[in-house]
């Protein structure tokens, strides 16, 4: 145990911060020179993204690997597990759909020794490259009712000899008991792989933690390495649909009056990366649509991804949603659909094999001309392309990046015009166009991720729907009527990866930690 090759971040439960965390070590390691290698064994996600060499990572993953500088590889993340539904799961090993499972508790266990094998070849591929690793944990690693299936924890930590650096959420409360617990949960030998413990999201005045600290390193003999503050303003992508921004009225004046923005906050929604954090609440312009009554006023309604299409569909229709939009679409609502949303849309979705419930053919909104089918192989690729010439989308020579992951094919009826031309990224059983935009020029949708979020898209999105946008939190505050450009994906990820990175350096005692978890030389210490 003393010759730990890396850390694992580990958290006393689910949403402790282990995220941010690995991704501020990331970075802060990358900074100071150290070759750093990213691994979560195993993550349950709808948020992905494609990796480097195909198929597709837990985008949580894809952003630690963007921290510490390396490619963005299936081995950081071999095991990607998609919820379907209660009970159901698609497996995704080395970024390719492997199983799927119908109730993953009487199932899980006939496919453990193929995914421990997945994670042991790739434990073993990061080992051989000699770089530093910086592991992400998952829930806690003391559920003993999971613990046979559990990968992601102390299987990690000893297939990669690391040690433990254990954080906890002190918002929630109960934040040393958790600790006290998650320890006594540990045999002995696991438990001395817990090297340091870190508190997280503290409000307030540090100095009334000092006794909570004190009683933690003579009640464990482990060291606390830091205190990590609350974030007001923090951008950090969410992992999951439950950590998304709740919903917001608009609740600024000037606003009241104005253009307004929503987007559909179905059941399954899925790759959050299309809309920054900062486009939510006061000064964002934009608010979650979850019914009916949401959607009046609206002057651009957004329908995002899904992970169960034709289930979220069923969902809106319950609720009333179809009809609002109908309506709000009758009175001038502009309306945009991403992937799942675009799929929606669409006249019809047709999943003959299942891959998204019960093999069937649902009726779409039909408010665009297109129809779907549900099919092997997913795509799961990076593309770039070109809007096309005389479509409100950004400048026709602006080349856009973003990404696919989909089973749905799209199909435009005869003479629907399409959105974008690839120029990098469209495969042989397409026209090399994707998209389309209905006749009235009310609506249009994209199979393509990351692309609204992108300057140019978004801002000339905002003027095809009939004002030029929303003021950010900045303007507000400066009294400004200009509406400052809208953040891409990258430079909101990279501030995002930065003020995880400031806040570790900050607010942890670096010295000590690469003291304890043998952070290899070659680069200066410090605790910032």
């Amino acid at each position: 145990m003393d010759a730990v090759r890396g850390v694992l971040i580990a958290g006393t439960t689910s949403d402790a911060g282990k995220s941010f965390v690995a991704t501020g070590l990331c970075r802060t390691l990358h900074r100071q020179g150290v070759r750093v290698q990213p691994f979560k064994a195993v993550n349950m996600s709808l948020n992905s993204v494609p990796a480097e060499d195909g198929g597709e990572i837990a985008m949580a993953q894809w952003l630690q690997c963007q921290a510490a500088g390396v490619p963005a590889l299936t081995r950081a993340n071999p095991i990607l597990l998609k919820s379907e539904g209660p009970g159901r799961i698609e497996i995704i090993v080395r970024g390719v759909p492997r199983f799927r499972l119908r109730s993953w508790r009487e199932e899980m266990g006939k496919v453990m020794p193929d995914l421990r094998r997945a994670v042991l070849g790739a434990a073993k591929e990061v080992r051989q490259e000699g770089n530093y690793v910086v592991a992400e944990g998952a829930g806690s690693p003391v559920e003993v009712n999971l613990r046979r299936f559990d990968l992601a924890n102390l299987y990690t930590a000893k297939a990669l000899d690391l040690g433990v650096l254990l954080v906890t959420d002190l918002e929630r409360g109960g934040a040393l008991a958790q600790i006290v617990g998650t320890l006594e949960l540990l045999s002995s030998t696991e438990r001395k792989r817990v090297r340091g413990i870190l508190f997280n999201r503290m409000r307030g005045d540090r100095k009334l933690l000092i006794p909570a600290e004190k009683f933690i390193a003579r009640e464990t003999g482990i060291p606390v390495l830091g205190v990590l503050p609350y974030l007001e303003d923090l951008e950090f992508p969410a992992e999951d649909s439950l950590s998304l921004p709740l919903p917001h009225s608009l609740e600024i004046p000037k606003l009241r009056e104005g253009p307004k923005i929503g987007i559909l906050r179905y059941p399954h929604i899925s790759n959050f990366l299309d809309f920054p954090t900062a486009w939510f609440g006061p000064g964002g312009g934009v608010r979650w649509v979850e019914a009916e009554h949401d959607i009046a006023g609206l002057n651009l309604l957004i329908l995002p991804g899904t992970r169960r299409t034709r289930d979220d569909l069923g969902w809106m229709r319950e609720r009333g949603l179809e009809r609002a939009i109908r309506e709000g679409h009758e009175h001038g609502m502009h309306i945009v659909g991403i992937c799942g949303g675009y799929m929606i849309l669409g006249e019809r979705l047709i999943d003959p094999e299942g891959f998204e419930g019960p093999p069937g053919d649902t009726e779409g909104l039909g408010l665009l001309p297109v129809a779907t089918r549900f099919q092997d192989p997913k795509i799961a690729r990076q593309v770039c392309v070109l809007p096309l010439e005389g479509l409100p989308h950004a400048t026709p020579t602006e080349e856009l990046r973003g990404y696919e992951i989909r089973r749905g094919r799209t199909h435009r009826a005869p003479g629907t015009e399409a959105v974008f031309r690839f120029v990098e990224g469209s495969s042989a059983i397409e026209d090399g166009l994707d998209g389309a935009i209905a006749p009235d020029g009310q609506v249009w949708g994209t199979a393509i991720h990351g692309l609204l979020s992108q300057r140019g898209v978004w801002e000339s999105t905002l003027r095809w729907a009939g004002f030029l946008g929303l003021p950010t939190r900045d303007a507000v505050h400066a009294g400004s009527g200009e509406v400052p450009a809208q953040p891409t994906p990258e430079n909101y990820l990279e501030r995002a990866i930065e003020m995880a990175a400031n806040c570790v350096t900050q607010n942890m005692d670096l010295r000590r930690f690469r003291s304890l978890f043998h952070v290899p030389e070659g680069a200066t210490g410090g605790d910032g």
